[in-house]
């Protein structure tokens, strides 16, 4: 009985986890992202798993300003799906993650100084939900040479339990219940 409860709530809960990985966009294979908001990289609709995305930034000292080479690019999440986590390395400090609607103008959250690790705690995001995004990286480590930091993103995308699922899964488990309670041995009366 435990066994079968067991398979059952693994099945549910577990389906959204066998997405396979994806690479989306590596800039040393697909070319650079834009760095222009204007004309933002358009990303393919994230899958069910692991979607990477692998890319550069770079801060130029000029004068007395330095000159920034924002990475501008739009993604999206399927209906029935969610990005559950976004895993961050990035190699230098001073990285500035943002994510909002695809025009750039309104934000959802953001980052300064964005350290390695999962960016949807950093922005105090539990999920991203179905829809269009806009996002960039952009690089503020102001040094007296070029600054060239690395970094890759990781988002995880899983599917969303339908409520059918869940009360389906519910009314297995009382009636499974149910039967155990109406199957128990009445006591023998001497």
């Amino acid at each position: 009985m435990k066994q079968l409860v067991a398979l059952m709530v693994g099945l549910v809960l577990g389906s959204s986890a066998n997405g396979q990985g994806t690479i989306l966009w590596d800039e040393a294979v697909n070319g650079e992202f834009s760095h222009l908001f204007s004309s933002a990289t358009p990303l393919a609709a994230l899958q069910m798993g692991a979607n990477t995305l692998i890319g550069t930034v770079e801060n130029e000292p000029h004068g007395g300003i330095w000159i920034t080479y924002e990475d501008f690019f739009t993604l999206r999440v399927q209906e029935g799906f969610s990005i559950r986590a976004i895993h961050w390395q990035v190699n230098k400090p001073e990285i500035q993650t943002w994510i909002g609607d695809t025009s750039f103008g309104n934000h959802i959250s953001y980052s300064q100084s964005s350290a390695s690790g999962e960016l949807l705690s950093e922005w105090s995001i539990s999920e991203i939900t179905s829809g269009e995004y806009g996002m960039y990286i952009a690089n503020h480590d102001a040094q007296n040479f070029i600054s060239v930091a690395n970094y890759r993103l990781d988002f995880v995308v899983e599917t969303i339990p339908e409520p059918a699922s869940l009360w389906l899964l519910s009314a297995s488990l009382a009636g499974m219940q149910i039967r155990r309670w109406l199957r128990k041995p009445t006591p023998a009366i001497h």
